[in-house]
């Protein structure tokens, strides 16, 4: 078979092939994020009730747009993070992380947050990934704050028992509380602190 082999039409695999290989697998990446929708939750059957509230919120939430159309993308995957930490389900959460990680390459001032999703998307503890996504969600922070809102609302929540009762930030596209850092045993633990929307 080898010896069949024409040597002339041989194309060697440079740069170009590299980025139009890069180019694929992001666009892949937020065709995926795009798709998804929101996060399958874990079975739990001692909350189920908990799970189908969630759920149902899910359904009536707007999710807000950014002028920068690759944040509007990223964030989405944020949030599905957090959807996946107030569920339980680390293996979910694991993914997404994943998704944030590729989607933050194309945004500014982001490669602080973008380390923090590589950071949670290389364990499945859902301690450590709770640990990892509170500095994760200050950093969203900064780069929310730092672009414009073109629709929709963004609710920065509060849990006072987070973080060893120290206290940690969230954002959420929903008032309705559904807490990341405590799950299904206390998702309704936290409040708004702050309202961001479209100038």
């Amino acid at each position: 078979m080898l010896n069949n082999f024409n040597h002339s039409n041989f194309k060697p695999f440079n740069k170009y092939t590299m980025n139009k290989t890069i180019k694929i697998k992001q666009t892949l990446i937020v065709l995926s994020a795009l798709l998804s929708g929101s996060s399958i939750y874990a079975q739990h059957d001692h909350s189920s009730h908990q799970k189908q509230e969630m759920e149902h919120s899910s359904e009536h939430k707007i999710s807000p747009t950014f002028k920068n159309e690759q944040l509007t993308i990223a964030y989405n995957s944020y949030t599905q993070i957090n959807e996946a930490l107030a569920s339980d389900n680390a293996i979910d959460a694991k993914k997404r992380a994943s998704q944030l990680f590729e989607l933050l390459e194309g945004v500014q001032d982001a490669s602080v947050a973008q380390q923090e999703a590589k950071k949670l998307s290389a364990t499945r503890s859902l301690k450590e990934q709770r640990d990892i996504f509170v500095t994760l969600s200050a950093e969203m922070t900064k780069v929310i704050k730092d672009n414009d809102i073109s629709k929709g609302e963004i609710y920065i929540t509060f849990c006072p028992m987070a973080n060893n009762n120290e206290g940690a930030y969230w954002l959420s596209n929903d008032k309705e509380i559904h807490n990341p850092y405590l799950g299904l045993k206390m998702t309704k633990c936290g409040s708004v602190k702050e309202i961001l929307n479209a100038d």
